[in-house]
């Protein structure tokens, strides 16, 4: 036997918690059976696989009657146990089983809800009769103490089953061993998931850092691109000037450097003229410039 819902026994002991227990007062009168939660709160839970807690055969269901109102979505799991017959109630599903069906223990037969209530959890009892006999059959309630204890009973995984014979054998401190060790194991197993986790990260933020960098070479690249076509210009500019001062040098070289050579420098005609007449003389003037 196995609880209704959580991956295994372990792992509903882990993580999830009874949020009202069998036989707690109400407003209605008591509470028939226990309301499951994850740890985790809040509706974290909603949509959680619900399983069969032993071989049986879903025999009743509410899938459409009243799906907003009192148990909402509910069906009986009944099952044949060594205190005899047990009828398994879950309450509040969003899904269920809406067919007679024989079922094996584990088998998913729902979905954990809200349905008829406010807050998701899986309100689950145990019928010590058939429920079908009772004043509002599978929607009856425990109005008083007399209810409560002629028709209902705390959940118990409960030794003898046939389909858990490994429960008969083991004792109780060997299980808390069994149960201590998988818990350890969990434990280690969350401490690795973490670790990945974080490693994980680590690799992230190592590959948005190195594209970052990669980003910021590519621009740098385009700079120096840029200044060196720049030096580039600027030395064909430093080129052409060194070519220039090269001809100013050499006219410097070549021009006169005393008064005989200005006086032997070479006279080259401009093409202007000039006639003028004077006491009947007439003279032609031709204007030329000294070439240095």
């Amino acid at each position: 036997m196995r609880y209704p819902c959580g991956t295994s026994n372990a792992d509903f002991i882990k993580n999830w918690y009874n949020a009202q227990p069998f036989g707690s007062k109400t407003s209605y009168g008591y509470h028939d059976g226990e309301d499951y939660n994850l740890k985790s709160g809040g509706n974290s839970d909603l949509g959680q696989p619900l399983v069969a807690v032993a071989d049986g055969k879903i025999i009743y269901y509410h899938n459409d009657s009243h799906p907003t109102t009192g148990f909402g979505k509910h069906m009986v799991l009944e099952c044949e146990t060594s205190k005899g017959k047990r009828w398994y109630h879950y309450c509040h599903c969003q899904e269920i089983t809406s067919k007679i069906a024989d079922v094996k223990e584990g088998e998913v037969i729902g979905k954990l809800g809200k349905s008829g209530t406010t807050f998701a959890h899986l309100h689950f009892t145990v019928f010590k009769v058939d429920p079908v006999k009772l004043y509002k059959g599978i929607d009856s309630i425990a109005l008083n103490t007399t209810n409560l204890n002629t028709w209902w009973e705390r959940f118990e995984l409960i030794k003898g089953e046939t389909s858990m014979p490994e429960l008969i054998q083991i004792e109780k401190k060997d299980f808390e061993k069994l149960i201590k060790e998988a818990g350890e194991k969990d434990n280690t197993i969350d401490g690795l998931e973490i670790d990945v986790f974080n490693k994980e990260t680590e690799i992230k933020g190592l590959k948005t850092s190195l594209e970052e960098k990669s980003v910021k070479i590519t621009s740098q690249n385009s700079e120096i691109d840029t200044l060196g076509k720049q030096i580039t210009a600027k030395d064909k500019t430093i080129e052409t000037l060194e070519a220039e001062i090269e001809v100013l040098k050499t006219k410097l070289e070549n021009k006169p450097t005393n008064d005989t050579e200005k006086d032997n420098a070479i006279w080259q005609l401009n093409g202007k003229t000039e006639t003028k007449t004077e006491n009947g003389l007439t003279t032609t003037l031709n204007y030329a410039r000294k070439s240095v």
